[in-house]
């Protein structure tokens, strides 16, 4: 399979690969969903094979609206787990959907769907076309990218992977003995933008699903920095990562330095006050300004 992709790689100067992605939201998220797939239509819409969207909690309107977009299809998450699509409550914390344990979950289905698949959140915004980052994906098995965090004043990271690990995944991992505690000082692994093939299952992919048979793996325990901290399915991520020596590359989200997938340069972002002509991926869960314009980029089945 790896050979017949890198074969198309090789004729994507021609033709470029079909591009497929996955997301999920419930009724709080449709607006943001709905920029996001207008992003994807006016940016990539040629090139887009399809995007799966997860239902975590859609109203039927929603779904029924979602089924009247070109190359979008709507899938349950494929859990016997109730847990995982139950909302939990820590203290003095926002409530969180199953520890967003189903994340994982939704990555390795889109697998079972598709050979490689770009996993985005749902108010996350694509600006430009992404053939480079499916590329690099099918090339390299998986695309994984820090959260590019603010620097304290020693050049730390504001919030490092100490930060949003919980008591059981510390204990697990071993982060407490010499040779891991490294580890705890690193940029965290963002889970907003995951990319991966079916190659990539031993790289990371199995481990992040097999995580989600125990759900103390998400869990937000308070521990260390009181609730609120944990990250849930980006802290085992980041873990695996680091533990399995993946390639991450760093984000710059000033964009002084972009990531160099091959000869391109890609750029991605979180902070409103840096998105340009030329940044790619816009982390917009904080400045959702552009909703109602990307919206309106939607195409709809015509029947």
């Amino acid at each position: 399979m790896r050979i017949v992709w890198c074969f198309l790689l090789l004729a994507s100067h021609l033709q470029a690969i079909p591009q497929y992605y996955c997301t999920a939201a419930d009724s709080g998220y449709f607006k943001p969903l709905m920029g996001l797939i207008g992003s994807i239509h006016e940016s990539n819409f040629d090139d887009l094979g399809e995007i799966a969207v997860f239902d975590i909690g859609l109203k039927k309107e929603e779904i029924s609206q979602l089924e009247n977009i070109q190359k979008v299809r709507v899938y349950r998450v494929d859990t016997d787990n109730p847990d995982v699509l139950h909302f939990f409550y820590p203290p003095n914390a926002r409530k969180t959907l199953g520890w967003y344990s189903w994340k994982p979950m939704v990555v390795k289905q889109s697998l079972d769907l598709f050979p490689y698949v770009l996993w985005i959140d749902a108010a996350a915004t694509v600006l430009r076309p992404l053939n480079n980052l499916f590329e690099s994906i099918v090339k390299n098995r998986y695309f994984l990218v820090t959260i590019g965090d603010e620097r304290k004043a020693d050049g730390s990271p504001v919030h490092s992977v100490d930060w949003q690990t919980n008591g059981f995944l510390r204990e697990k991992f071993q982060l407490e003995k010499e040779e891991n505690r490294w580890i705890l000082s690193q940029d965290c692994v963002t889970s907003c933008i995951v990319g991966a093939s079916r190659e990539a299952w031993d790289d990371f992919v199995g481990d992040w699903f097999e995580a989600t048979k125990d759900l103390r793996n998400f869990i937000d325990d308070g521990i260390p920095y009181g609730y609120g901290c944990a990250r849930h399915d980006q802290a085992v991520l980041t873990l695996i990562a680091y533990t399995k020596k993946l390639t991450i590359f760093d984000q710059d989200f000033t964009q002084k330095n972009p990531i160099a997938l091959g000869e391109d340069l890609f750029y991605i972002t979180w902070h409103h006050l840096f998105v340009d002509a030329k940044t790619s991926v816009y982390s917009s869960r904080q400045d959702l300004r552009a909703v109602p314009y990307f919206s309106s980029r939607i195409r709809l089945n015509s029947f």
